[in-house]
């Protein structure tokens, strides 16, 4: 089913809707904004039918005028949320939440290429290094994030399952510009403490800044600079631009 949407589903849904910039611009005036309803129907979908039908979903609101931005930022982060509040609530089993997010990171994955073309990202010479806590299960907050920091033009390490041994190796060997984890909850505060002193004195960077993601950070940013990180992020499509704020700490570009 995976190639099945990379192959044929998602290329065919692109084609019908490929625009030029000012297209996409004048539909960014026009279209209404994801409503509650939206979101609880496609976290419906995306846990009950396979991921043909989350598509047909996608290529129904983008025939309605919405952007592939919009999508990956109001839709598909917000239907994760909600998942999440289901899990929590008890309304949903975590099999349901884990189902549910894996079809939305097909999604991602698949559109991926299309997300990045359409805004003809220039390289810039910035890498990151993005990745979920090590021992996290659920890594669609990282992937999203990765395909904002892709369309500005960042090299991005994703390395998927990796221990905190393995980042430890990555950053004391490559120069990585940015450090990026998502976390869960407030529950590992003391390990992402930990392991961001950690990446900070293994960094063959030493002005390498660290940022947090995940529910909780958003909900609190007062334990950002707690856990020793620098910055988060509310949503990927914010995440490179909050980052011109530490510009000096960054190569030029």
């Amino acid at each position: 089913m995976a190639t099945t949407i990379e192959t044929e589903i998602i290329p065919r849904l692109m084609l019908a809707h490929r625009e030029s910039p000012e297209q996409i611009q004048a539909r960014r005036k026009v279209f209404r904004v994801f409503e509650a309803a939206d979101i609880v129907e496609f976290a419906r979908l995306v846990v009950v039918h396979d991921v043909a039908v989350a598509a047909a979903y996608v290529d129904a609101v983008m025939k309605q005028g919405a952007t592939l931005e919009s999508v990956f930022t109001k839709l598909f982060s917000a239907a994760a949320r909600h998942l999440g509040e289901m899990w929590t609530d008890d309304r949903c089993t975590f099999s349901e939440v884990t189902i549910g997010l894996a079809r939305i990171q097909q999604l991602v994955h698949g559109l991926s290429p299309f997300f990045e073309a359409e805004a003809e990202p220039r390289p810039i010479g910035r890498t990151a290094l993005l990745a979920p806590l090590p021992g996290e299960q659920h890594s669609l907050g990282v992937l999203m994030v990765e395909e904002f920091f892709r369309r500005g033009g960042w090299d991005v390490w994703v390395p998927l399952g990796s221990s905190q041994s393995d980042l430890l190796q990555m950053v004391s060997q490559e120069r990585f510009d940015v450090v990026g984890f998502s976390v869960s909850g407030e529950g590992l505060l003391d390990r992402i403490a930990s392991g961001i002193h950690e990446i900070r004195k293994a960094s063959i960077n030493p002005d390498v800044v660290v940022m947090v993601g995940g529910r909780f950070f958003n909900d609190h940013p007062e334990y950002v600079a707690q856990v020793g990180a620098d910055v988060t992020d509310l949503d990927g499509s914010q995440a490179v631009v909050r980052l011109e704020g530490f510009s000096t700490r960054l190569r030029s570009v």
